[in-house]
């Protein structure tokens, strides 16, 4: 188990499992993880439509609040970002005081064109995307008021055996 300190990923740790074969596998807490219990629901998969606009995707997703309503929010589908779910400061705001969010107290450092923010890492202990509940999905937060882009990215489609991009129908099916 490796844990970092104030000049890295202050609150990261990384546990590295090695096996008699020689292999080894690797998992940090910043990260989403296929597990089979954190995916719910009946059907082995849904099909989630993605709203187009201007070469932009988005898809609904569900946040479960204490209340036990989902609060919907389109969020941009990012085929090309690494980062699993990367939630904006003023929705984080309201997310706050309305779901169930652990603090993963893990810090770091993110960027876009020409700028470099802080950015930190909070787990959401359910989501919902059509017709599946998710648990335990990790999200990046950005610390400045002013950065409220809301992204869905590569790291958060791990928590599912299989993703298809069904291009031509503007869907995203989702294999449990």
């Amino acid at each position: 188990i490796t844990t970092f300190g104030e000049r890295t990923k202050k609150g990261l740790v990384i546990e590295k499992n090695f096996y008699p074969d020689g292999s080894f596998r690797e998992i940090s807490n910043i990260e989403n993880y296929r597990n089979p219990e954190d995916v719910l629901g009946d059907q082995n998969f849904v099909d989630i439509p993605l709203d187009e606009r201007n070469n932009q995707y988005r898809l609904r997703v569900g946040f479960k609040t204490l209340d036990g309503e989902i609060l919907e929010v389109p969020i941009q589908f990012d085929s090309g970002a690494s980062s699993g779910l990367f939630i904006g400061y003023r929705l984080y705001q309201e997310l706050q005081s309305k779901c169930e969010i652990v603090d993963l107290d893990v810090s770091s450092k993110a960027g876009g064109v020409g700028s470099e923010f802080n950015t930190r890492y909070v787990k959401f202990k359910e989501i919902q995307i059509g017709e599946y509940r998710v648990k335990n999905v990790v999200a990046v937060i950005p610390e400045r008021n002013d950065i409220n882009d809301l992204l869905i990215g590569v790291g958060f489609l791990r928590k599912f055996s299989e993703v298809e991009w069904r291009f031509n129908s503007n869907t995203l099916r989702f294999y449990k």
